[in-house]
């Protein structure tokens, strides 16, 4: 297989990972939690009200998400305009044979998956809980999604470093998954998501 054409086609799996992964992920959390989240009896609501730490951080992975997506999409499209530049000046293709990076791929993806996940750990929660959960509740179990986003995100991280010290190709790849990773840990401890007591108006409690 030609080279850069496989770039090319590894390139298009981050793109549409970080783009419509992320999107995928986000309406199906959000379509399972409006049908299957429990209303608490005093101080319910949307699901923003009842659990607006994880909400955040789930419209925070959005974004952050699709913004990677957009700039590997740049890279890509380089990256094919170079391939049929290099096509043109060689008249023999270049082939060789080239692993799959199966960690830099892995590092893009999970930060996609934490709305899906931390969706599930919402549920499961609210399903061993001993009685009708109250809203102090919800915000323990917003903290737990949170929390095992976090671990996802920052499993993306190491992935990401794990690619480099194997030296994966193409190289960039677990660059954006690192780059990704980091903002969103930043953007998490900053915004103390994980906080009991996040509230929509005031975000976390000092």
């Amino acid at each position: 297989m030609n080279t850069n054409r496989q770039t090319i086609r590894i390139w298009a799996i981050v793109v549409v990972t970080l783009t419509l992964g992320t999107l995928l992920s986000s309406i199906l959390a959000a379509a399972m939690l409006d049908a299957l989240i429990g209303r608490p009896e005093a101080g319910g609501g949307s699901v923003t009200t009842i659990i607006p730490g994880f909400v955040y951080a789930t419209a925070t992975v959005m974004k952050i998400c699709i913004l990677a997506g957009l700039v590997s999409l740049v890279v890509a499209l380089t990256k094919l305009v170079w391939a049929e530049t290099a096509e043109n000046a060689l008249p023999v293709p270049i082939l060789s044979v080239r692993r799959f990076p199966i960690w830099g791929a892995t590092s893009t993806a999970l930060a996609p998956l934490t709305p899906l996940v931390g969706t599930l750990v919402i549920l499961i929660s609210q399903t061993f809980a001993v009685a009708q959960p109250l809203i102090t509740d919800f915000s323990q179990f917003s903290r737990s999604a949170v929390v095992v986003s976090l671990f996802l995100i920052s499993a993306g991280a190491v992935s990401a470093v794990t690619s480099l010290v194997k030296r994966e190709r193409p190289r960039l790849v677990p660059v954006v998954g690192l780059i990704t990773s980091a903002v969103l840990i930043g953007l998490f401890w900053h915004f103390e998501f994980y906080a009991l007591g996040f509230d929509q108006d005031t975000w976390a409690p000092h």
